[in-house]
């Protein structure tokens, strides 16, 4: 009889110690489900060249890249990227360069993010911290403060602006602070 109830016992302070151990933290079950379906690929020392009819119409290095798989496919770039757009003669057009970059495969569009420069052949230059190129459109746009200096101009866009993704036309959103200078020639 002794052995009978220590067996009940036992068995029931089992039962109660598997009802109290089984608890699911929700908190727990997001993080673990929230990249569920979702592949990452990592790359180093990268070089991306895209052409069309056999000319190199841009390159794309980063040290380091990671392509993240599933529902919405892209690539990371978090130590930043440099990017080289070539003419169809093979001369370089202009030059990106950010601290930090998404692009987003199916949409065909670049985030470019923290100390963005543009650098043209013609020695223009635009600062922004942030700017989105749209591949498809040829374009690059944002709504950040932005600073273009050309030769002859220092303009500062405080909503943003859009360009031609080859930097030859830009329109600036809110104008603040532009000078230009003018040769005394052209005065007289």
């Amino acid at each position: 009889m002794y052995q009978s109830c220590c067996y009940q016992l036992l068995t029931w302070l089992c039962i109660l110690f598997f009802l109290i151990s089984c608890e699911n933290d929700m908190d727990d079950i997001r993080r673990a489900t929230a990249t569920a379906g979702t592949t990452k690929d990592v790359a180093k020392e990268i070089e991306m060249i895209f052409s069309e009819s056999g000319h190199t119409t841009i390159t794309i290095t980063a040290p380091i890249m990671e392509r993240l798989k599933g529902n919405d496919p892209k690539l990371i770039f978090p130590k930043g990227l440099i990017i080289h757009f070539y003419n169809p003669k093979g001369e370089e057009q202009s030059l990106i360069t950010a601290g930090y970059a998404e692009r987003y495969e199916d949409r065909g569009e670049t985030l470019l993010r923290q100390n963005v420069i543009i650098t043209t052949q013609k020695n223009e230059t635009l600062h922004t911290e942030e700017l989105t190129w749209k591949e498809k459109e040829d374009k690059i746009m944002g709504d950040k403060q932005v600073v273009i200096s050309t030769g002859r101009e220092h303009l500062t866009g405080l909503y943003g602006f859009e360009a031609t993704q080859d930097f030859s036309y830009y329109k600036l959103r809110g104008i603040k602070d532009s000078k230009v200078r003018v040769k005394e020639e052209a005065l007289q």
